[in-house]
C-alpha cells in the first residue's frame, strides 16, 4: 500500500459527512416526503449503522420505501467512503398527504 493510501485508511470519516451522505441517500428515494427527526449514525471501525426518521408520501408502500432507502445508503456509503453497512434502522414517523386529498 502506497504511504498516502495508509494515511487515507487510518483517517476516521466524521459522522456529520456519513449523515450528509444518509440523508441524500434517504431524500432522494421516491416516496419518501421529509426527515422528519433526521438522521443519527455511528461507527465501529469500517461499519456503520445508521436510524433514519422520515415521513412517506400518501400512496407508497411503506416496506418498499424502507427498503428502497437501506439500499441507497449501502450503495452510496459504499461508493463514496468504501464503508460496510450494519444496520439501516427506518423510523416512519408518519405519512403526508396531500391536500388534494384531504376531504
Amino acid at each position: 500500500m502506497a504511504p498516502t493510501e495508509e494515511k487515507v485508511a487510518a483517517q476516521k470519516i466524521s459522522d456529520d459527512k456519513i449523515a450528509n451522505c444518509v440523508r441524500d441517500a434517504a431524500l432522494r428515494t421516491e416516496g419518501v416526503a421529509s426527515l422528519s427527526k433526521g438522521v443519527r449514525v455511528s461507527q465501529n471501525e469500517k461499519r456503520v449503522s445508521a436510524d433514519v426518521y422520515i415521513a412517506v408520501e400518501y400512496g407508497y408502500r411503506i416496506p418498499s420505501v424502507a427498503w428502497d432507502i437501506q439500499e441507497h445508503v449501502k450503495k452510496d456509503l459504499a461508493a463514496q467512503f468504501g464503508l460496510g453497512v450494519k444496520a439501516v434502522n427506518i423510523y416512519i414517523q408518519g405519512v403526508y398527504i396531500p391536500k388534494d386529498h384531504v376531504q
